[in-house]
């Protein structure tokens, strides 16, 4: 069924041929609510879920269902205004790579990630950072990953991670999931973070701001050079898995390889 020049079909799965259609070839599937056939989830795990193990979540989901009032939570505004532009390129679709003291390191490569439950830190950057493998604490839980792949750790570790610089910043525990995988990023800071934080990220501004202790306002604003450094070294990581299953394989020797016999009509 068409209307107008757009085809129903299309409509339905979320395309319209036409870019700039006509308003009164849409009124149809304006009134109509969208087609809905299921739901994309993103990155899982950590402790977010109230623990590691499927009876601490359920006990969790309980609890958070008995709970019929809490008190408003409150914080100072938080705006983005014109001044928080960074580059000016209107076009600039680059992610949020930003630098923190870790550990008392500072450490680049940065990635904000609004879609992650966890907070990462790979085991690359932990080496770097020097610290004995004996403050590692066991935790067995794996990762999924957007297709449902899991990414096993190597354990968990608290860090003091502070936010900002120089004289406005903000410190806070972090417990980060250890995980071996190639990467083009040093750590991953997840949802849990940033609502400890209470901080409000802009991509269009590529910056993110939380309060102070005293109320003021901090700005973080992302590295547009190392956002697309990474980029387009993620273009390039073999990811982990394959890497390992390409490891695995060995090329057969060519001494074991059968030689092809000419054939009868040569």
């Amino acid at each position: 069924m068409t209307i107008g020049s757009i085809n129903m079909v299309e409509i339905q799965f979320g395309y319209v041929g036409n870019p700039h259609p006509h308003p009164s070839t849409l009124k149809r599937s304006s009134v109509e609510p969208p087609i809905q056939f299921g739901t994309v989830e993103t990155i899982a795990g950590d402790f977010t879920g109230g623990g590691s193990s499927s009876s601490s979540r359920k006990r969790h989901y309980r609890n958070i269902n008995l709970v019929s009032y809490l008190p408003p939570r409150s914080q100072p505004t938080i705006t983005f205004s014109d001044s928080d532009f960074s580059i000016n390129d209107p076009n600039q679709d680059d992610s949020m790579v930003v630098t923190t003291t870790i550990a008392n390191w500072r450490v680049h490569k940065i990635l904000i990630d609004q879609g992650s439950s966890a907070d990462v830190l790979y085991w690359s950057t932990f080496k770097k950072l020097k610290i004995p493998e004996s403050c590692i604490q066991t935790y067995s839980e794996p990762l999924l990953g957007f297709a449902g792949q899991k990414v096993h750790s190597r354990g968990f570790i608290d860090f003091l991670t502070s936010f900002g610089r120089g004289q406005t910043y903000r410190t806070l525990t972090v417990r980060y999931i250890l995980v071996n995988a190639d990467t083009a990023y040093n750590v991953l800071i997840g949802r849990k973070t940033l609502n400890q934080l209470g901080a409000i990220v802009s991509t269009l501004h590529m910056a993110m701001k939380f309060s102070a202790s005293n109320g003021e306002i901090i700005t973080v604003k992302a590295d547009p050079k190392e956002a697309r450094q990474c980029y387009m070294q993620s273009l390039r990581v073999v990811p982990y898995t394959l890497r390992t299953t390409m490891e695995g394989r060995r090329p057969r020797p060519k001494e074991s390889r059968p030689k092809k016999q000419p054939s009868a009509i040569m």
